[in-house]
């Protein structure tokens, strides 16, 4: 989620996004630095096995639509840990991102990034020639459903979840089996423990604030909800997993994580709203619960699986 924060400090919004963050390093520094610490192996692993062995129509992966695909970064482990893929779509709303992308994969014939506004569909429109394959189409988007906020509850995410499944009504997919894979954190502040309660009170209201301004801290919880109001999708499958960063017990020792916390407090300007004083003292508080023997966290990075409707799979879940 933090690439999509990143985007709006440099100028841009994505789904009504409208606050300012700060850049303490580079775009693509930053993004790199936490797809570390990111559980992608295990997640990926997960939805391939789970694909195969819940598909029904015995065949592999061989097309990806990188949803929010960044510097190319998340491409490269797509293509490490899913092997079938014959050709992935990376799309992302900034462009020096895609630029990043391009130039990562300069020559490869099979990998390709478009920059799109994924609040208005995939724009698979001008990609259609392009798909050339027979077997699953898997649509990947990590970190991005909290950005489709709505006065906390998942109206807006299940409209542009229409929009991804709109956009493959097309003759290029007739008869494709097409896969939703989609990643988000059940929480940020509020979920970590030990914290004085003054303090917990108060990352309350900086979450209440992001969400006014377009970022749902919440919005794992609420995958299932958006996708079950779909037009278009069958929830099929959900799975929660930890990492190093976001969702963990015990204290965070690692000092590149807790930078990597201390430059996203900085960034997150709901935080001002507290006062200067009192957001020192939260940042500060939140920190050092990170850092506590006693540190809890009952946050996850939720795996929603979903497949087109039209394909009439039963819910296994």
């Amino acid at each position: 989620f933090d690439l999509v924060e990143l985007w709006v400090s440099i100028g841009h919004t994505l789904a009504g996004a409208s606050f300012t963050l700060n850049m303490a390093s580079s775009l693509v520094e930053q993004y790199e630095t936490q797809l570390v610490w990111r559980n992608f192996e295990e997640i990926l692993k997960f939805v391939v096995a789970f694909i195969a062995t819940n598909g029904h129509e015995n065949k592999d992966i061989d097309t990806c639509y990188d949803l929010g695909c960044g510097p190319g970064a998340m491409a490269s482990l797509l293509l490490q840990q899913v092997p079938t893929i014959r050709y992935l779509i990376g799309v992302d709303f900034n462009p020096e991102m895609i630029l990043h992308a391009q130039q990562r994969f300069k020559g490869e014939q099979h990998v390709s990034f478009t920059q799109h506004d994924l609040s208005n569909g995939i724009g698979a429109s001008h990609l259609e020639n392009a798909i050339q394959g027979d077997g699953v189409i898997m649509f990947w988007s990590s970190f991005l459903a909290a950005y489709f906020a709505s006065s906390g509850d998942a109206t807006k995410l299940t409209t542009v979840l229409d929009k991804w499944g709109a956009d493959m009504k097309r003759p290029a997919f007739e008869n494709r089996s097409i896969y939703l894979a989609i990643t988000e954190v059940t929480g940020l502040y509020v979920g970590h423990t030990p914290m004085p309660p003054k303090v917990h009170e108060m990352l309350k209201q900086v979450e209440a604030s992001m969400l006014e301004n377009g970022y749902d801290c919440a919005m794992g919880q609420k995958l299932s909800q958006a996708i079950e109001a779909s037009d278009m999708w069958e929830l099929v499958c959900t799975k929660d997993f930890n990492d190093m960063e976001l969702a963990c017990d015990g204290p965070i020792t690692d000092k590149r994580i807790i930078k990597g916390w201390q430059e996203r407090n900085q960034r997150v300007k709901s935080f001002d709203r507290l006062g200067e004083e009192n957001s020192l003292f939260a940042k500060t508080q939140f920190i050092k619960s990170l850092q506590s023997p006693e540190h809890k966290c009952d946050i996850a990075i939720r795996l929603a699986i979903a497949r087109k409707k039209y394909n009439n799979t039963p819910s296994i879940i």
